[in-house]
């Protein structure tokens, strides 16, 4: 009875969402017995039956490392910090593919806690976080488990956490709200460990990778939103950057066709070419080098990428002189460079952006969402928005049948002259194919595929018509391209000319251009650096450094100032390598990896204060 009454009391303090939920009042857990426990696991050798179960999980681990290579010439600051101290784990014996001297755990399924104990004894585990959405299941662990124990007998203070969702979609979210309270560094190794099975818990296995990718994706860092601010206020002297109400409906009635450089296109390419004259024909990217070798200009062009490479490495193809009439659509991160080269623009704002925070200090302004990872998801976004809810995907593949074979075979990605051709593609993730049991993809891919989904799921009245023989995306009506021509080509190149010429005039929502943007954020930004280098100064251990890191990352997520988009992405990089070495090094010697990296952390923050001094013009 103590027993349950103390574990009633953890669960009070670290999972407060028991007392949000009604099927988890405090009051709905009660004593059990042994008959309990042997009519959960049909048996009255539970405990034995659990070790054995841990025994055999052991023999082939299901287990996710998290590492990042060498980048010897970055110019962006996390990435010198991963060079410079993956190449100190090195000589301290770091092996990534080693099993771990530490980890984060994840069971799914409580039981009565009996598979935790013995799992315990094998890998130091810093943090359990236990999958139980059954409250009478959870009352057996409460009545079995010590979790006070559990928490306490591990030097770091063990972190336990619970998650008690019914549905996959809960559960990403709930777990994402672990790692911004407890920190991302948890992400570095997980162990995945399934004690019985259910509906929810095979989907959260069998996907095991692909949510941890996507939780470890998309994080930004500090020089990327610089460059944003840097190119927002370039930009704003070249365009106007709005929320761009939705065209004329005589437009919008029409079905563009958002042309991917997947290799599917080459299929369809003939289709291209026979009716380019009458499709409004929309380029993403890479792909516009492709329709262009293949005698197709685009109506649209649409981009997104932020570094000065996106210009440079196609700024042949940029300036061909059919695209005099061809409009640029694209966000307010964009290399100015880039936008001189179309004489019509349409920029939008890019959500959870620095430079869009700033352009909210000028105007309240709509971001624009799920328009990234992929170019193809920009257009996807931004076409709705404009009001083209329907739409057709094409060469939008999101992955490939053959890996080799991973772009259209006119692009640039074979062009031995380019330096696309350099770029390789792996066979990271198998996933369920649009018009194939399944195809390959990689983890920039499926979260392209998931954006579309996402964008689909708060666009009911979006229809995307996926005609790319790559991943499915749910939600998309799956069709192929020459079976939905003949409801698209209901007009002719004059007809067509004159939609271009509306999308040239058309009203947008009166915005007063500025030419200037101001950084009220940055005396902000500069106490947070510094209050971290000050805490970083303090630490004693590898343990301390990512709890100052952790907690600067918790303390910036819930606020929607610059610091959270300048540092959070960077943060997460650092605390994710760190945590990253010091589960593979030798326990003897994480004190001297300690020594060496201490300074080589303060001296990054150190870098990004100073790349704070931005001057009037804002040149960063």
């Amino acid at each position: 009875m103590d027993l349950l009454k103390n574990n009633i009391a953890e669960l009070k303090s670290c999972f407060k969402i028991l007392n949000k939920q009604p099927n988890f009042q405090m009051n709905s857990f009660t004593s059990t017995s042994k008959r309990d426990i042997f009519d959960f696991y049909g048996s009255a050798k539970a405990q034995q039956a659990c070790a054995h179960q841990v025994k055999l999980f052991f023999k082939q681990p299901t287990h996710l490392s998290l590492h990042y290579s060498d980048v010897p010439d970055s110019p962006f600051l996390h990435q010198q910090f991963i060079t410079k101290t993956n190449a100190i784990a090195r000589n301290l014996d770091w092996n990534p593919k080693a099993k771990p001297t530490r980890a984060t755990l994840v069971v799914l399924g409580a039981g009565a806690g009996f598979q935790i104990t013995e799992l315990v004894k094998e890998i130091d585990y810093h943090s359990i976080i236990i999958i139980e959405p059954d409250i009478n299941v959870l009352n057996l662990l409460a009545n079995n488990l010590d979790l006070k124990g559990l928490r306490e007998e591990h030097e770091e203070q063990r972190g336990v956490y619970f998650i008690t969702s019914n549905s996959y979609s809960d559960f990403k979210s709930d777990f994402k709200n672990i790692l911004h309270t407890h920190g991302f560094s948890l992400l570095s190794d997980i162990s995945l460990f399934r004690h019985y099975n259910t509906e929810l818990f095979d989907e959260i296995y069998d996907s095991f990778k692909i949510w941890r990718n996507e939780m470890a994706s998309m994080w930004g860092f500090f020089e990327d939103e610089l460059i944003s601010i840097r190119h927002t206020a370039e930009n704003l002297k070249i365009t106007d950057i709005g929320n761009h109400l939705p065209l004329d409906h005589t437009i919008t009635k029409n079905t563009p066709v958002i042309v991917g450089n997947g290799p599917s296109l080459d299929d369809d390419m003939h289709l291209l070419k026979q009716y380019s004259n009458d499709l409004l024909i929309v380029s993403c990217g890479t792909s516009l080098t492709t329709l262009l070798n293949n005698n197709i200009v685009p109506d649209i062009h649409v981009e997104m990428e932020r570094t000065l490479s996106n210009y440079t490495i196609k700024a042949n193809t940029l300036h061909d002189p059919r695209l005099s009439n061809t409009i640029l659509v694209g966000l307010n991160t964009l290399a100015p460079q880039l936008l001189k080269c179309f004489n019509h623009h349409i920029l939008f704002a890019k959500a959870h952006d620095a430079g869009t925070v700033l352009l909210n200090d000028i105007s309240a302004i709509t971001p624009l969402f799920h328009c990234n990872p992929t170019v193809t998801n920009m257009a996807a976004s931004a076409l709705c928005r404009l009001g083209f809810k329907e739409q057709i995907l094409l060469g939008c593949d999101y992955g490939y049948v053959d890996h080799q074979n991973h772009h259209s075979a006119s692009s640039d990605y074979f062009n031995p002259q380019s330096q696309l051709s350099a770029v390789k593609f792996s066979t990271e993730l198998k996933v369920e194919g649009n018009f194939t049991a399944h195809v390959y993809s990689n983890r920039i891919f499926n979260e392209a595929k998931r954006s579309v989904e996402n964008l689909l799921t708060t666009q009911k009245e979006l229809t995307i018509y996926n005609c790319s023989n790559g991943a499915k995306i749910i939600g998309a009506v799956t069709t192929h391209f020459e079976d939905k021509l003949p409801n698209i080509l209901d007009f002719n190149h004059t007809q067509k000319q004159k939609i271009i010429d509306k999308i040239f005039l058309y009203k947008r929502d009166k915005r007063t251009k500025q030419k200037h943007l101001g950084l009220k954020d940055r005396k902000n930004t500069k106490k947070i650096i510094e209050e971290t280098i000050l805490k970083l100064e303090s630490c004693e251990s590898n343990h301390e450094i990512l709890k100052a890191l952790n907690s600067k990352e918790k303390e910036i997520h819930y606020n929607s100032c610059i610091s959270k988009y300048l540092l959070a992405g960077s943060m997460k990089y650092i605390s994710t390598t760190i945590s990253g070495h010091i589960n593979h090094i030798p326990k003897n010697k994480s004190s001297i990896y300690f020594e060496n990296i201490k300074a080589i952390t303060r001296s990054v923050f150190n870098h990004y204060l100073s790349s704070l001094d931005i001057k009037e013009n804002y040149e960063v």
